[in-house]
């Protein structure tokens, strides 16, 4: 007995005076002392799992992420990057989005099919005098690498990006549009370019001449609008179908859609 209170009292020692105060480390051990053995020592145990369980996931970097898409709904961001933190409006000068990636998500959740015209998701592309709102977030080790094999098919760079509500800038990866030749099909555990595209039953995933998918834009939008009337008009008018001219107000107004309704009918997708 004494040998083992012993023990407890040299683990106590370790810590520092604050850590042992606010986790009754002497308690224990006096509550050890009493012939609570098994108990004292289950709960130092546990004590020190938890404080080092927690320095060590602060210590993990975090990286910012850019979600200027499916992303701007925070409760997508939270479903997909359960760690998520710090979600951020943020604006970024000279870029806009272009409907030019062939959708695999909404191919792979049945949500189109592979003969569709409707297949196409956004990207970011570089476009002087546009601007962009997006959501600026951040993720863990773990988060990030779950985002890289969400957007494999992008090319991810980092780029310095501006909170709305502040002049403060950040640092912060954005999903720009690829080349397939680029793409790094390992994260999807498919061995090279070609068995991807023998997948998908396709020769090429960017610049493709599909439309927007239906239920992608849906969600697109209705994520905007739960943002904010800016956020939906940002997004309608900085997103481009394929042709890299036609907005994507313009798209919808050019099919007889009246705008303002589709957007309230919107509804968001659990796919995305």
């Amino acid at each position: 007995m004494k040998r083992h209170v012993s023990i407890l009292l040299g683990f106590s020692l370790m810590m520092p005076n604050a850590f042992v105060e606010k986790n009754r480390l002497p308690y224990i051990v006096w509550h050890v002392g009493t012939g609570h053995l098994l108990s004292g020592m289950t709960r130092v145990l546990s004590v020190l799992y938890h404080h080092f369980k927690t320095v060590d996931n602060e210590s993990i970097p975090m990286k910012y992420v850019i979600g200027y898409a499916s992303l701007l709904s925070p409760i997508s961001i939270k479903r997909l990057f359960p760690n998520a933190r710090n979600i951020t409006p943020v604006k970024i000068p000279g870029h806009a989005r272009c409907f030019n990636s062939y959708g695999t998500l909404s191919v792979k959740a049945g949500l189109a099919q592979r003969g569709d015209k409707e297949l196409a998701h956004a990207a970011a592309v570089l476009r002087p005098g546009s601007m962009i709102y997006a959501l600026a977030f951040e993720l863990d080790k773990k988060d990030y690498e779950t985002y890289r094999r969400h957007e494999f098919r992008y090319d991810l760079r980092e780029i310095e990006v501006f909170s709305r509500g502040a002049a403060k800038p950040l640092k912060a990866i954005m999903c720009y549009e690829g080349a397939d030749h680029l793409i790094d099909t390992s994260l999807v555990g498919v061995s090279d370019i070609y068995a991807l595209y023998a997948e998908y039953g396709v020769s090429s995933f960017w610049n493709t001449p599909h439309l927007p998918a239906q239920v992608y834009l849906r969600h697109c939008l209705a994520a905007a609008r739960e943002l904010g009337p800016d956020d939906v008009a940002n997004f309608l008018d900085t997103s481009y179908i394929h042709d890299r001219e036609t907005t994507l107000r313009g798209y919808l107004s050019a099919r007889d859609i009246d705008v303002q309704d589709y957007v309230a009918r919107a509804e968001l997708s659990g796919v995305f």
